[in-house]
């Protein structure tokens, strides 16, 4: 379907480049943003340009291994070479070679996606003047002459995008306004949901501020705009294809239709239907722990022993124990075993990446907030200061005094900084993966024997035993709505085991102090409260109400609104009594020193070490009892819902 010829932006396009969340339903939003667009960008090269990116591992090489050695080489060479008199010489001569090699690596990365984005111009172009061939030949390579300056600029490491407005030079009837001779177009504005909203707020700030133009970073919000135009250019069978390797559903999803038709629960044959997508993360994972074994075994380092190896194997084994019961257990054919490892990796990778990014943004401001607070309230105190000591002396009693003020900057730290990124990110990283289970019957579309693209047929159920179940063209029912809302549970919570997956390991290999028992210590604490989980699956009821349900009140802030209240509460809880823990034991070493200490104060504090524990379990309980009596009210619901369209008898080839 071509876009309007009436509601054009720059370049020709249908959308704005700032427009990355204008439709939060979109998947390109998120994926966009995850890696830079790296993902988003090699899918839009292989639909557009028919090519298929170098492999990973070369990629890599080329990218990361060529700089570093690069690197490794010249600083021999200036161990061996240099003396006291060129060493400056030498340090500069090595900082612009690296210079210039990331400037190179920068430019032809930047080369390769104006290749696509010329490509989808070239298509709207086509597409705008009715595909005449005679006048496309003729003059298809003066309009991107015409335009390449926004192509450059579009996906350039960081510029400045002329701000493009929608212009109407076809209906006068339709205006607003006049803009350097040509009219506005009103639009309908889309349903706001909180995305959107924050979008906005972000909007405002970095893009059409700076001169009229939007401020663009690694070519994310050029690489949204392409996807966007692509789903509208390129017909379904084309885009349903898997990222990184391509694969197309139509190579594997049969065979797992096949498995779930027969209701086979052999795990061998749920491996044998893996994609190849998910047969190459499995195998990464099972490198990666093979390479940590033999760095254990072979003790190439003294801080990685193989009790250090045993801790990594039950920090995994922890989320697997979680997917074990949630998927295999109990719905291991409402969601494929590969989309579950898709959804597992995204978590692990994609959410990680994003909720570390975000969170280190938004805890700087708050942060920088903070420090503006202490230095405005120690001011008079600094300027009697005589030493630093009496300059932190001073900032440990103004913390000491207003605790008021840290409890409002830690109620912002769980309910922003933890909560609310963290379960957006969840959220995204849910939406972002794309599999054949969480599309729609009527949009899958697959191959039947002949190698013709299938349509969405409606039979009678005889028809469909007469059909038979092997193969390619087997006839699967449409799926009932209670299975179809449990695979949207499991998918969302093996997003989230995924995820903390990967936060335990940082938290017990980072954060927490070298030592074994410290580290099984703070594993054990945090698989005690599986808090990301639990709040996946109280998400995924809003999903499932918006998305199966068909309930359109449901948008993105009332579907996680609960969640982000339980978490956020759980965080707070947590943060506010470690602060107060800490005025208290900084209100005890005062009074020690002044040898005022008596037995009571420890009895205060021995009786406070169990409450943190207390309230963390009330409120896992607590969520817990929620989720079990919305999701089995929602159960209900899809039940009623499935009685009523029994009568249908709607199939899918």
């Amino acid at each position: 379907m071509p876009p309007s010829p009436y509601n054009t932006h720059r370049g020709g396009w249908s959308t704005s480049i700032c427009d990355l969340f204008a439709n939060s339903r979109q998947r390109s939003n998120c994926c966009a943003l995850a890696c830079c667009g790296l993902l988003l960008s090699d899918r839009n090269a292989h639909l557009m340009l028919n090519e298929q990116r170098p492999s990973w591992w070369k990629r890599f090489c080329w990218n990361l291994g060529m700089p570093v050695g690069i690197l490794l080489c010249l600083n021999v060479l200036e161990t061996f070479l240099a003396t006291e008199d060129n060493i400056l010489k030498w340090e500069a001569s090595i900082f612009w070679i690296m210079f210039i090699i990331i400037v190179f690596l920068l430019y032809r990365a930047k080369f390769e996606r104006m290749q696509v984005r010329r490509a989808v111009m070239a298509k709207l172009y086509e597409m705008r003047i009715g595909g005449r061939a005679d006048v496309i030949t003729a003059s298809l390579d003066s309009y991107q002459q015409l335009h390449i300056h926004d192509v450059r600029m579009a996906h350039a490491t960081c510029s400045c995008f002329p701000k493009d407005v929608i212009y109407n030079t076809q209906h006068e009837t339709d205006v607003d306004a006049d803009v350097d001779g040509q009219h506005l177009v009103l639009q309908e504005a889309p349903p706001r949901d909180l995305c959107m909203c924050l979008w906005d707020t972000v909007k405002s700030i970095f893009c059409g501020a700076c001169c009229g133009s939007w401020i663009q970073l690694c070519g994310m919000c050029a690489i949204g705009q392409e996807d966007r135009e692509i789903q509208q250019l390129l017909d379904k069978k084309q885009l349903q294809v898997d990222y990184i390797t391509f694969q197309p559903y139509s190579e594997y999803y049969p065979e797992i239709m096949a498995l779930r038709a027969a209701q086979d629960g052999s795990l061998i044959r749920h491996w044998r239907a893996l994609s190849l997508l998910s047969y190459n993360l499995v195998k990464i994972l099972g490198t990666c722990l093979a390479i940590l074994t033999a760095v254990a075994l072979l003790e190439l380092d003294p801080k990685f022993q193989i009790q250090n190896l045993f801790v990594v194997v039950a920090t995994f084994g922890q989320a697997f124990l979680i997917l074990y019961f949630c998927h295999w257990q109990w719905h291991r054919f409402d969601l494929s075993t590969d989309a579950l490892v898709k959804y597992f990796s995204s978590g692990f990778i994609l959410c990680t990446f994003l909720a570390m990014i975000y969170e280190m943004i938004v805890s700087s401001v708050f942060g920088s907030i903070s420090y503006i607070i202490v230095v405005v309230g120690i001011s008079q105190d600094v300027s009697q200061a005589a030493s630093p000591a009496q300059v932190q002396q001073a900032a440990a009693d103004f913390a000491k005094e207003h605790v008021g003020i840290f409890a409002v900057f830690v109620f912002l730290n769980a309910f922003v900084v933890a909560a609310l990124v963290e379960e957006m990110c969840k959220y995204f990283g849910y939406w972002m993966v794309e599999t054949p289970d969480t599309l729609d019957p009527d949009d899958l579309v697959m191959e039947t024997a002949d190698a013709s693209q299938s349509v969405t047929a409606t039979v009678t159920p005889s028809e469909s035993e007469q059909a038979g179940q092997s193969g390619p063209e087997l006839l699967s029912p449409k799926p009932p709505r209670v299975p179809h809302g449990a695979g949207i549970t499991v998918a969302m919570i093996a997003v989230a085991a995924g995820f903390a997956c990967s936060e335990n390991l940082l938290y017990v290999f980072v954060y927490t102090p070298p030592g074994l028992s410290n580290e099984i210590a703070t594993l054990v604490a945090r698989s005690m409260f599986p808090i990301h989980p639990l709040c996946a699956a109280i998400q995924s009821i809003g999903v499932v109400r918006r998305d199966v349900e068909k309930n359109g009140n449901f948008q993105l802030g009332r579907i996680m609104f609960p969640a982000i209240i339980l978490h956020g509460a759980f965080d707070f809880v947590l943060m506010f009594l470690a602060l107060l823990e800490s005025s208290r034991k900084t209100n005890a070493e005062d009074d020690q020193s002044n040898e005022n200490m008596d037995d009571a104060t420890f009895e205060d504090f021995d009786q406070g070490d169990s409450l943190p524990m207390i309230i963390s379990v009330s409120m896992v309980i607590v969520g817990l009892f929620y989720y079990v009596c919305d999701s089995g009210r929602q159960r209900k619901r899809l039940q009623e819902l499935d009685e009523g369209l029994q009568g249908c008898n709607e199939y899918v080839v």
